[in-house]
């Protein structure tokens, strides 16, 4: 039952993302960026039945539930969808078909399999991902950026749009907030203790973020926007990932805080870049946040417990950042290749 609660509840979470990132867009594009970004999803739902769960877990999937397949699926459609807004800024549905199977098999399966597969390597060796910090987000912040880097050449300047319907907004906010406190119950099964803490840390994240990107802006500009509270809200739910189910309260909110005022300078520095153009902040927030928690979580368990831990887990930041950067180069290099093969012929 809890199980069952907690893949129905992450359903409109993930739509609420594509929701989201449609206001970081104008309106003229929306219609068409909608049916992509459910193209994307149920694409991602057939690539994952047929390859992407056994590859992920080294278990079939005639070998589990179908709620947990459905589950460690909406884990994977997350990570999809958050780096959407990235990709079909200047991608097309085409070049999805390519991309998306080779990142799946390239970047997200082996990263979810080293960090939470029985055998997995890295979590042999100790390293801690609670509830997808680094499989989840650091894979989608990460593959953003390499794919928004290929607008180099196309002197286009990030422009991030206020939201056009703020209610729509907020339920968007809403229901991604809702749906995340599913996201980080689901690894305790059904351990209702742990499902409480987690519960209770998220929460905690949700508060020490929002009180840090407000201390930034208003440290900054005097004034508080909507746009500061949500961003503060989403990047809490980014950080917690990584350790909700391991610490206290008091320790959730101290990692959101620090984590909050780091991501909000890198989203700052980022809009200024000229070697890429990510849309919808999606590096800045997913990978920034979810590494400056992981090392914060890092010097705080170092802190309490000196051991050779904290450099296992700086070892497992290393490999899933290099594993996403190079299979996200090759996924997208090839699917370029592909499409531009395919258009030669047509021109013959």
């Amino acid at each position: 039952m809890l199980q069952l609660s907690e893949f129905l509840v992450m359903i409109p979470m993930i739509i609420s993302v594509g929701v989201l990132y449609l206001d970081y867009f104008p309106v003229h594009q929306r219609q068409q960026l909608g049916k992509q970004f459910m193209g994307l999803l149920s694409m991602g739902f057939v690539i994952w039945w047929l390859c992407g769960y056994p590859l992920a877990t080294g278990n079939s999937v005639r070998s589990g539930t179908t709620l947990t397949v459905l589950i460690q699926f909406e884990f994977y459609a997350y990570a999809l969808a958050m780096f959407s807004g990235t990709f079909f800024s200047h991608y097309t549905s085409k070049h999805a078909l390519i991309f998306v199977p080779l990142w799946t098999g390239l970047v997200y399966c082996p990263i979810a399999w080293l960090l939470w597969a029985n055998d997995g390597w890295l979590l042999k060796l100790g390293a801690l991902d609670f509830s997808g910090g680094l499989v989840v987000h650091v894979t989608a912040g990460i593959t953003s950026l390499v794919l928004g880097r290929r607008l180099l050449n196309q002197q286009r300047r990030f422009q991030q749009l206020p939201p056009t319907n703020q209610g729509r907004h907020i339920i968007a906010i809403g229901l991604i907030t809702l749906g995340w406190f599913g996201f980080n119950a689901a690894p305790a099964n059904d351990n209702v203790e742990l499902i409480k803490q987690t519960i209770l840390n998220t929460l905690m994240a949700i508060g020490g973020s929002v009180l840090g990107v407000s201390w930034v802006m208003w440290w900054q500009t005097r004034k508080l926007q909507l746009t500061d509270i949500t961003t503060g809200m989403l990047g809490g739910l980014v950080i917690s990932t990584i350790s909700v189910g391991y610490v206290t309260p008091l320790i959730s909110l101290l990692i959101a805080l620090g984590s909050s005022i780091g991501m909000v300078y890198l989203m700052q520095w980022s809009h200024q870049q000229q070697v890429f153009f990510d849309a919808v902040d999606s590096f800045a927030m997913n990978a920034g946040g979810a590494i400056l928690a992981t090392l914060i979580f890092m010097l705080v368990a170092w802190w309490q417990h000196p051991s050779g831990w904290a450099w296992i887990e700086i070892g497992a930041v290393g490999v899933v950042s290099l594993i996403t950067w190079l299979g996200t180069e090759i996924a997208i290099g090839i699917s370029i290749w592909w499409q531009q093969v395919i258009l030669e012929k047509d021109s013959i």
